[in-house]
């Protein structure tokens, strides 16, 4: 019921120029994201990133996945597993984490590799995310 009243508040709300909705993981989101949808009839899509959390329970025992205009995943492993258990297997993609630069220019100057052995140049990493175990923090 909670799922069901915030998914009300979503599709009320929404501008009408929305053409169509995404959540970003296969379960709270997407169950409020699909029930919007199905409100405002309009294509909705999901991202499942968990493999490991994936079921037929997670992805279609409600139905979830049947109206889905497009299932998206990280990990050829996720895709593999997305296309045992979902009903609609030619709505999947899989859509790798990260930047395309092919696009962009070179560099003006190319820099030259560093490992970080030299205490005087340092190589620094920026990572953003949450600082949980399952983030790999303790090994970056």
């Amino acid at each position: 019921m909670r799922r069901w009243g915030q998914a009300l508040v979503l599709a009320a709300e929404l501008p009408p120029s929305v053409e169509r909705l995404y959540a970003h993981f296969l379960h709270t989101p997407a169950s409020v994201t699909r029930y919007a949808a199905t409100l405002r009839e309009l294509p909705w899509s999901v991202s499942a990133a968990r493999q490991g959390h994936l079921d037929q329970r997670t992805l279609g025992g409600d139905g979830k996945a049947r109206r889905l205009f497009l299932l998206v995943t990280c990990t050829s492993i996720g895709l593999q597993r997305l296309r045992e258990l979902a009903p609609r297997p030619e709505r999947l993609k899989l859509v790798y984490h990260g930047l395309d630069f092919g696009h962009l220019p070179p560099p003006r100057s190319a820099r030259p590799r560093r490992d970080g052995s030299d205490a005087a140049d340092p190589v620094t990493i920026l990572s953003i995310g949450r600082k949980v175990e399952k983030k790999g923090y303790d090994d970056l």
